[in-house]
């Protein structure tokens, strides 16, 4: 079982889950809209909205 480390802002966090935050802070995803109609307006809202951009 994975051991479960407390850390401030966050309840509880496994050392898998701590292991993976770490590596995804240090990718920076290239995402490229293409094919979505119109502008694109609405996907690029959406994802501004959920954070990815």
């Amino acid at each position: 079982m994975a051991e479960l480390t407390i850390r401030e802002g966050i309840t509880r966090e496994t050392t898998d889950d701590e292991e993976l935050r770490k590596i995804l802070e240090t990718r920076k995803a290239e995402i490229k809209v293409v094919g979505v109609g119109g502008a694109g307006n609405n996907t690029i809202s959406r994802l501004m909205a959920v954070g990815i951009v």
